[in-house]
């Protein structure tokens, strides 16, 4: 206990009394200070807060009780003990001093110095122990009032944010709605607070029941997707996310974000994505689907061109995807990521022992594919001995296994592409002229991402989806000089280009819509890449193919850099030359 000296206030109008008292208060280590009026006591009282006070019950003008009484109707006067001691003898005394707000009592005729030492030293400790119970409730009042600004606090913050927010009690109701759920809700506080989360939520009972075991801390986290009616008939899609309350007691946090839009950009983009993942509605991309349907009945080798990242392999899927061979394998390999002592393991596969580190005998691509499709991404990448082999094998629709000298019978429909011009690396003896005719057999073009400007938003929308879901940023879209310049850029990396900058520019992007300036340098015209955008300073639209093949002095990628197309779109628009067919 403690026992530093306490102040104590005796308060008796006869002199003899109010001595011994002051001796006795001494000798039990409190600190008195005698007074002889009422009067008196609440003015010392008013200038210094006594944790013990001692007082005559009879005295002239204003009693013990009456004291007791304004004292503890004083700032700070629950927490002194009172004890009164009187010479009255009356039975109900006692009551009427505990009525009064006294903590003890003391008739006269009991008094003595031990006595008086015993009541002081007890008045002392209890007066210690109320202090200590004092401080506490300070604090915690200190604590329940930040705890009150913290929640007033987060109630504000929570009408300031772009996601709704309940409050809900121990027992699921609500006690607070932020402006935004109201929306969500089609609700109002009014009609909010008090009432069960469940009757604000017009969902099915399925998500109502999966959104309890949330609530129930039975699910494992995560959010969970919500369809409600609206008042107007429409769909909102809402997420929905519980979190405890920090004042706990089975407090919880509601918190709903919209993904309308999300929503139903999804549901745009899968009614687009239906053609095996080729978005777009530009008409190159539905010339393009024309041209799939048709190749992909007919069980010829088939060549895609197109430059880096126009979704060459995406064609080839869909050719297969939609032929005769749909239930059978489709095998893809990129010529150019593998050797040619690897590539011709990979395709044609090989006998244990044939070389160094064979271990066992290899099952290679052509025999993997056999009764689908075998894809050759990079095709014009491929060294002169490896087309060769590959020609022997489309030729004789047979391979040989490395270290074997028996000819395996292959069914498999061959599908290849590249980002060159194979009629150009024919010509310049880097690529095989039979094996170019080989393949040929129909071509089919992907068109480049600047020929098919229409189709840019839809997909940027796209992959701004496919990003945000994979970092859980809430960028909503994106702003007109963003979008703008997307439109203006020409993509020499295409498709795949345009996703690496939508996820560059979400990286970025400190806010809920995408700026310009959160776009990559070479977009904005910051990088030296951007002088892409117009090359040689010379508008397409204002030369001529013939004219461009002149100032290019016939260097045909130099012309459709100068037109500002791709070279396979330049070929295109070239007349026939002998032999090419």
């Amino acid at each position: 206990m403690n026992q530093e000296k306490i102040s104590v206030l005796i308060v008796d109008d006869e002199v003899g009394p109010l001595k011994l008292l002051t001796v006795a208060a001494g000798s039990a280590g409190l600190e008195p200070t005698p007074v002889q009026d009422a009067t008196l006591a609440l003015e010392a009282f008013s200038a210094k807060h006594f944790p013990v006070i001692f007082m005559d019950w009879m005295m002239p003008g204003m009693s013990g009780l009456e004291l007791c009484s304004k004292i503890r109707a004083m700032e700070g006067g629950k927490w002194p003990v009172i004890v009164i001691f009187t010479a009255r003898e009356d039975p109900q005394d006692l009551i009427m001093a505990l009525n009064s707000g006294a903590d003890d009592y003391i008739p006269k005729s009991s008094i003595s110095v031990d006595m008086l030492r015993i009541r002081f030293t007890i008045a002392r400790n209890k007066a210690a122990e109320r202090a200590e119970r004092h401080k506490m409730e300070e604090a915690l009042a200190v604590a329940h009032n930040a705890l009150e600004r913290r929640y007033d606090d987060l109630c504000s913050a929570l009408n300031n944010l772009r996601l709704g927010a309940l409050l809900l009690d121990g027992d699921g109701k609500v006690r607070f709605i932020s402006k935004r759920a109201e929306m969500f809700l089609e609700t109002s506080s009014q009609r909010a607070i008090g009432a069960p989360w469940q009757s604000l939520l017009h969902t099915g009972e399925r998500e109502k029941k999966e959104l309890a075991v949330m609530m129930a801390g039975a699910h494992g986290g995560g959010k969970l997707e919500l369809g409600l009616e609206t008042e107007g008939g429409e769909r909102r899609w809402l997420e929905a996310e519980v979190k405890e309350d920090p004042r706990g007691e089975g407090k919880k946090m509601l918190l709903l974000y919209d993904v309308s839009d999300v929503q139903n950009l999804r549901r745009q983009l899968e009614g687009e994505a239906k053609f095996f993942g080729m978005l777009g509605k530009s008409p190159p991309m539905m010339e393009l689907r024309n041209q799939i349907r048709q190749f992909a009945g007919i069980d010829w080798t088939t060549l895609i061109e197109g430059e880096t990242g126009a979704g060459k392999e995406l064609i080839a899927r869909a050719i297969h995807f939609m032929s005769p061979r749909k239930d059978k394998p489709f095998v893809a390999v990129n010529t150019a990521s593998l050797s040619d002592s690897l590539l011709t393991s990979q395709l044609f596969g090989h006998k244990r022992g044939s070389f160094t580190g064979a271990n066992q005998d290899h099952v290679g691509l052509f025999e993997s594919a056999e009764g689908g499709t075998l894809f050759l991404d990079e095709i014009g990448d491929i060294s002169p001995g490896m087309q060769v082999s590959l020609l022997r094998a489309l030729e004789q629709g047979a391979i040989i296994r490395l270290g074997e000298t028996r000819e395996r019978k292959i069914n498999v429909r061959f599908l290849a592409a590249t980002h060159k011009d194979l009629g150009v690396e024919a010509k310049e003896g880097r690529f095989r002229q039979d094996l170019l005719f080989r393949i040929r057999g129909a071509r089919i073009t992907a068109p480049p991402l600047r020929e098919r400007r229409e189709d840019i938003e839809l997909l940027a929308r796209h992959f701004l989806l496919l990003a945000r879901v994979a970092t859980g940023k809430p960028v909503e879209g994106f702003g007109d000089e963003a979008m703008g310049a997307m439109m203006e850029y020409p993509w020499p990396g295409n498709v795949r280009e345009l996703k690496s900058a939508v996820e560059y520019a979400l990286i970025n992007c400190g806010g809920a819509m995408i700026e310009k300036r959160n776009l990559p340098p070479e977009i904005t015209g910051n990088h030296p890449y951007s002088a892409l955008r117009n090359p040689a300073n010379v508008e397409p639209d204002e030369m001529s193919v013939e004219e461009a093949m002149l100032k290019s002095r016939g260097n045909r990628s130099k012309a459709a850099k100068l037109l500002g197309i791709s070279r396979s779109t330049l070929y295109r628009r070239l007349p026939e030359e002998p032999g090419e067919e």
